[in-house]
């Protein structure tokens, strides 16, 4: 009986075992064979269609340098986050721009870590802050980011004219992975 019963166990594991290198194969096929990355592509949404995680993805399609991770958890939060805009919310918005998104960080050599508005980045690592141009988005503004969701506009740069925005990020290997992308941005009447 307990010869039978072992049989029978060691035939299942062997079976799962079998079955999950064999969908293990088919993800390979799929990512390899029939996606091609673009920019604007959103790492998490790929991995979650072919069943694999965000490093898998990046790391073959040599996205990821070696040693480096996808930040999957935080893009899930902001997703999670993004989902959460109420009617209230809405009908809140004075304005909705078009506009092209990139993302900086203050925690590298020689970054200052101070917006223009007095924000210590460094000491507040979590601040949900993007650079704006004054003239389109007011300074203080507090902003939705499809997307990225909630982020108040802080900060200023040399490079940010017009309908651009650069997002701060507490990583500079998530902001380098964040790359330019066209979004739509509401300003929000508090």
């Amino acid at each position: 009986m307990k010869k039978g019963l072992f049989s029978i166990i060691s035939f299942a594991v062997f079976l799962s075992i079998g079955l999950a290198s064999a969908s293990a194969e088919s993800n390979d096929t799929a990512i390899n064979d029939y996606h091609n990355i673009e920019e604007g592509d959103i790492l998490w949404e790929i991995a979650n269609r072919y069943h694999v995680s965000v490093d898998e993805v990046g790391t073959r399609n040599q996205l990821l340098e070696e040693g480096y991770s996808a930040n999957k958890d935080s893009e899930e939060k902001q997703e999670v986050k993004a989902a959460k805009t109420t009617d209230q919310e809405a009908d809140n918005v004075v304005k909705e721009i078009d506009i092209k998104a990139t993302a900086y960080t203050a925690h590298c050599e020689g970054c200052i870590g101070i917006t223009k508005t007095g924000v210590d980045l460094i000491e507040n690592p979590d601040a949900r802050v993007i650079a704006v141009d004054p003239k389109v988005i007011p300074l203080g503004s507090k902003v939705y980011i499809e997307g990225y969701g909630y982020a108040r506009a802080e900060d200023t740069g040399g490079a940010i004219k017009g309908n651009r925005i650069d997002i701060y990020m507490e990583k500079e290997k998530d902001a380098l992975q964040y790359g330019v992308r066209d979004v739509k941005v509401k300003i929000i009447k508090e």
